[in-house]
């Protein structure tokens, strides 16, 4: 059950209750009358009342507004020596930063009704000689803090809308980017599967040449078909993935036809060495042949990393790329965040990160980055690996 108030809320209602028994009420300065003494319990509660009104004003604004206001015409209306008005000005502060500037703006004008009849209450309690200078000065001060109170309102709601306008576009860039990123990688895994298929068919055309003459041959040919298969076929359940409706800028993909993979991640760092990024590549264990996209996706983790370590840090940020064969392959590439270290909050979630968190799910793998404690930043990535004998070994430079 949602709680009706809290701590704050409480302190907001006994300070109204206190400032509606001593500012605006007969009480304190009548007290020593008997009938100021009976009067006492009668404005202690009906000050309560109103007060307690106010538990609901975030869920009901406007009823609690009109709740308010009634209350506090009544006692203005009725000889009740209490005439409420703390909780009117709370109650159209709620009103105006929870509702539209039309609502706001009739509940600012119904407002100074219960003001006004504080204000003429007040002239009438004061001596004759005086009451144009207590009318001047108390319609002055209701006046302004009436529209202090309103314009307050309308400044928390601007900056809630203001707030929420940055969450959408937030969301909205996201989304695009993750779209983006989704067509790169179904363009990718189309190439690869159209890739895998062409293959198949001229060592398929080829096994029925020399089945006749070469039966070892063709066999071991119809199995690199089988395998080349099998792999096209897991390629197509990632392209499932990935082929969902989405809208976003061309992304950028490579002239030549090739799609890169760990066997490039030398260059990759080459060039970014070229670039003034001391880049030290370590490789720990035998690695494994993985599918295509896999090792695509590992291509891209390296390259998305020290791209975000050139774009935040800079050049000559000491930077480390580690990539670790296990039962998984472990990519980690941390950076030194430059000189000055960069801040924490630097390398905010990122378009790039965003779409590399997208491909590493489509693979079956896991990442996560983030700012270390000595100002740098962090990725790591886990991606899958077959279940083979190690066919091929990669240096570390």
């Amino acid at each position: 059950m949602r709680r009706l108030a809290s701590g704050p809320d409480i302190l907001l209602l006994a300070a109204v209750w206190i400032v509606d028994v001593a500012v605006f009420s007969t009480l304190l300065n009548r007290s020593d009358s008997p009938s100021g003494l009976l009067r006492a319990p009668v404005v202690v509660g009906y000050a309560a009342v109103g007060a307690a009104a106010l538990l609901l004003r975030r869920s009901h604004p406007v009823w609690v507004f009109a709740a308010v206001w009634l209350h506090s015409c009544a006692a203005n209306l009725l000889p009740l020596g209490v005439h409420p008005t703390a909780g009117v000005l709370v109650a159209l502060y709620t009103v105006t930063a929870s509702r539209g500037e039309a609502v706001g703006a009739l509940a600012m004008v119904a407002g100074f009704v219960p003001l006004g009849l504080t204000v003429a209450a007040e002239v009438r309690a004061a001596a004759a000689d005086e009451r144009i200078t207590i009318l001047t000065a108390n319609a002055i001060f209701f006046t302004v803090v009436g529209l202090l109170v309103w314009g307050l309102g309308r400044w928390v709601r601007a900056n809630r809308e203001h707030a929420r306008e940055l969450e959408r576009r937030r969301l909205a860039e996201a989304d695009a980017a993750v779209a983006v990123e989704r067509r790169r990688i179904a363009r990718e895994l189309h190439d690869i599967v159209a890739h895998a298929v062409t293959v198949m068919v001229l060592q398929a055309g080829g096994a029925q040449q020399i089945l006749g003459t070469d039966a070892a041959r063709a066999l071991r040919t119809l199995r690199q078909i089988e395998d080349l298969g099998r792999e096209a076929m897991g390629e197509l359940r990632r392209l499932l993935l990935v082929l969902r409706p989405s809208a976003g800028d061309e992304a950028q993909q490579p002239v030549d036809g090739h799609q890169p993979g760990l066997d490039d991640v030398d260059r990759l760092v080459g060039t970014f060495r070229e670039a003034s990024l001391p880049v030290r590549l370590g490789v720990c264990g035998a690695a494994r042949r993985m599918d295509r996209s896999t090792d695509l996706t590992a291509y891209r983790v390296v390259q998305e990393a020290l791209t975000n370590v050139m774009k935040h840090a800079g050049p000559g940020t000491r930077t480390r790329v580690e990539l670790n064969w296990a039962d998984a392959l472990s990519i980690r590439v941390t950076d030194d965040g430059g000189s000055p270290p960069r801040r924490a909050s630097a390398p905010s979630a990122g378009h790039g990160l965003l779409g590399l968190q997208e491909r590493v799910d489509v693979v079956g793998g896991t990442l996560t980055a983030g700012p270390t404690r000595d100002g740098g930043f962090e990725v790591n990535a886990a991606l899958p690996v077959p279940t083979t004998e190690p066919d091929r070994a990669r240096s570390g430079g």
